[in-house]
């Protein structure tokens, strides 16, 4: 167990989530106090949080334990030059530099002290001689040594590799990744994660196609690898592929019940619209890991997109236990509990959500179709001016945009807002909406008695807006 959370607070730490990758750390040494790599990491860890007191402390207890540890000799003296103990930190650097250890090491407390012999300027920073090697090939090193590289051969310069092209993936290197998987491919074509580790990085690129064929390759290797069968899946749920990722994303399950599994299928049908069947497997994701937020998220959307409101909000609620800051599930409360019309509490957590993030589009449309939908449309049309100034390419709100000032009187604002859907996004429904609009402007003179939609509007243009026919399929459009 304790592997497998160290494995998880390392990766955690490489994607800069060092709060959630202490806590793991501090669950690990509850439990083995004299774990080394434990108190390293930790110190790693509070001293990217600025803790630098409990940095040098996780440091001394590794050192009375190990005094020649040369990673504690360098975290220490970082945290000691960010107390402004120059002196002390050199100190300690010179100390680990004398002791025989790990030549990248080496380096670096070499490389510290060329540094800190230079003139100190005001507001000066940690010094980092190569914050990429410290960080890469040091956990990798790491890792491998360790016996924690997911689907590794057991070979520790294998291991190594296949460590080192994951964290490339991980922190978004996905050239450097690939031509890492591509070298381990050459040695070994038959190395399971070398074709995991390049697809993943080939789907993250959008390369889907051959993403599923290097999973496909996994998979004839090792038709039990979990792994293979999950990111196939998710790859051709991607691609389009819905019923065939079903098929993998079940098969994964049949090997391992696991969160993610249960997860991932239930994205796929909530995304064919199989609702109940999507709750089934959000609930058996939750069951399985109940810390897991997301699954408590998408089971509200489930039970509000069928009915159940009050339910829905009882899911948002235990996601936002878990996250407060979890603004997709402020935003679905608030909708929960505009479709139950409790509107003040809508309003609430949509407010909530904004002021978690103040750029959050989706927030800002989706309080504006609330609002719009209880007559408040100078504050609608207020919240999509906002979401337009934050992303001018939102096809949505531009639409809703022009159908608000439609309705308030705003005709030329509204047909402006109709050419951009029609002329930039080729909005169909667009194109009826300007129409309409463009007819009633040139009847605004007329006694309003006078004009009647239903008669005035040619039928086969009325029948194609309801149908939501292409424009281009009217033969007689009407006479405006």
């Amino acid at each position: 167990m304790h592997r497998n959370l160290d494995s998880s607070g390392l990766h955690l730490f490489l994607l800069g989530r060092y709060s959630e990758a202490n806590k793991i750390f501090n669950f690990i040494l509850s439990n083995q106090p004299n774990d080394i790599y434990a108190l390293c990491n930790r110190a790693a860890t509070n001293l990217k949080l600025e803790l630098f007191r409990q940095c040098i402390k996780d440091c001394d207890s590794v050192l009375s334990l190990q005094k020649n540890n040369q990673r504690a000799h360098v975290e220490k003296g970082k945290a000691l030059y960010a107390l402004n103990k120059i002196d002390e930190a050199k100190q300690v650097w010179m100390e680990g530099s004398t002791m025989f250890g790990d030549v990248y090491m080496y380096e670096e407390l070499q490389s510290l002290l060329n540094q800190t012999n230079r003139p100190l300027d005001t507001g000066q920073k940690i010094p980092d001689c190569n914050p990429k090697l410290h960080t890469d090939q040091m956990a990798s090193s790491a890792i491998a040594a360790r016996g924690l590289v997911q689907h590794g051969v057991g070979r520790t310069e294998i291991d190594e590799k296949i460590a080192f092209g994951y964290l490339q993936v991980n922190t978004g290197n996905l050239l450097k990744g690939i031509a890492i998987f591509n070298d381990l491919i050459k040695t070994d074509p038959k190395i399971i994660a070398a074709y995991l580790g390049r697809g993943t990085s080939l789907a993250l690129q959008g390369q889907l196609q051959m993403a599923i064929n290097d999973f496909t390759s996994a998979i004839e290797i090792q038709p039990t690898c979990v792994d293979a069968w999950k990111r196939r899946g998710q790859s051709r749920a991607a691609n389009g592929l819905d019923n065939e990722a079903l098929q993998d994303l079940t098969h994964a399950l049949d090997l391992q019940k696991d969160a993610d599994s249960f997860q991932q299928r239930g994205l796929v049908l909530y995304k064919m619209k199989n609702f109940n069947k999507a709750l089934m497997d959000f609930k058996s994701a939750a069951t399985t890991d109940p810390t897991n937020k997301f699954s408590w998220n998408h089971m509200g959307l489930c039970l509000n997109v069928t009915g159940y409101p009050l339910q829905a909000i009882e899911a948002y609620k235990k996601a936002l236990e878990i996250d407060p800051n979890l603004k997709e599930a402020l935003v679905n409360t608030a909708q929960a509990y505009k479709d139950y019309g409790d509107f003040p509490n809508a309003e609430s957590f949509f407010t909530k959500a904004l002021d978690k993030d103040p750029t959050y589009v989706h927030g800002y449309q989706m309080r504006g179709l609330a609002r719009y939908a209880v007559g408040k449309h100078k504050d609608a049309l207020s919240d999509l001016k906002r979401c337009l100034d934050i992303d001018p390419q939102h096809k949505e709100c531009r639409l809703m945009s022009g159908v608000i000032k439609q309705g308030m009187g705003m005709f030329r604002s509204a047909i402006a807002d109709y050419d951009i859907s029609v002329n930039v996004h080729d909005d169909q429904t667009g194109w009826y909406h300007r129409e309409v609009a463009l007819f009633i402007q040139k009847k605004l003179d007329q006694p309003w008695g006078s004009v009647n939609l239903d008669i005035d509007l040619d039928p086969q243009f009325r029948e194609g807006m309801c149908k939501r026919t292409h424009p281009a399929v009217i033969s007689n459009n009407p006479d405006l």
